[in-house]
């Protein structure tokens, strides 16, 4: 009864009803901080997947070393370690020998093979980055057609 009685009365009902309206204004102001914390947290993730694909779309630069002075003829005497670094992204700077020794035919043959022997994602990246370098650099007749099938 004394529920009732409590619930009757106007002013304690105006009481209450403001008590429900800040407990729902609270509410929903609670549910946009949430859904705003998530949606930083969804750009956050995009933002690093983004970051991961461009790594794993860069070549390796290893993969670099190996196989750019068997693809170019003189690559060593046309493109500089900093500028190779700086070009593929990469921060540390290789040390190359100076003269580099070009690559014989049988080192070429054995590297083309390897080549070959890559994973289709690591060949592409490869590829990609010789089509994009700013030089005039000729490629051997050997991996003439592998540069150009793809």
């Amino acid at each position: 009864m004394e529920i009732e009685n409590f619930m009757n009365s106007s002013s304690q009902s105006n009481v209450i009803y403001r008590y429900l309206d800040l407990l729902a204004e609270r509410t929903v102001a609670l549910e946009q901080r949430v859904g705003v914390d998530e949606i930083r947290q969804l750009r956050r993730e995009n933002r690093e997947l983004r970051d991961q694909l461009v790594r794993l779309d860069r070549p390796a630069m290893e993969s670099l070393l190996v196989f750019l002075p068997v693809i170019y003829r003189n690559f060593w005497g046309t493109v500089r370690p900093d500028e190779l670094a700086q070009l593929a992204g990469f921060l540390d700077v290789p040390v190359i020998p100076s003269p580099y020794p070009e690559p014989g035919a049988a080192i070429v043959a054995a590297m083309k093979k390897r080549f070959l022997q890559l994973p289709e994602q690591e060949r592409a990246s490869l590829i990609a980055f010789c089509r994009q370098l700013p030089y005039q650099l000729t490629v051997r007749a050997e991996m003439r057609a592998l540069l150009e099938s793809t």
